[in-house]
């Protein structure tokens, strides 16, 4: 189910944001940067609703807890490996590099999604 989720909504990010493209942007360099910037608003109001709420939020769904503290750990490490494939894209347009670019924003994109949907459970009960 959530890897059904997944694809659908990177599909759906993907139409919407290549819809406003300008001409000769590159589609990859921009699906990144909107993924960047949607990931890094999700896991600011996730780690605060995270923080704020911790106890009850435990009580709920431990994988909640769970993945806010994975994204303490790890979001600095995902976002520079984007910057890192986004810099080596723009240097060589190679498939590798494509390649590196749209896992990395991937990974992004899934976490970012993990977040929305326990921010939507956590809702659900109440807790904001």
């Amino acid at each position: 189910m959530t890897k059904h989720l997944l694809v659908l909504f990177a599909t759906v990010s993907l139409l919407i944001g290549c819809a406003g493209l300008q001409p000769g942007s590159d589609p990859i360099i921009v699906r990144s940067q909107q993924v960047r910037q949607m990931a890094h608003d999700t896991f600011d109001a996730f780690l605060k609703l995270a923080y704020n709420n911790r106890e009850r939020l435990l009580r709920l769904d431990e994988g909640i807890t769970d993945t806010a503290d994975n994204i303490r750990a790890n979001a600095t490490k995902w976002h520079e490996s984007l910057n890192k494939a986004v810099s080596n894209y723009r240097i060589s347009k190679a498939q590798t590099h494509a390649t590196a670019v749209t896992i990395a924003t991937d990974v992004l994109e899934g976490v970012a999604l993990d977040a929305k949907n326990y921010s939507s459970k956590a809702k659900a009960k109440g807790i904001q």
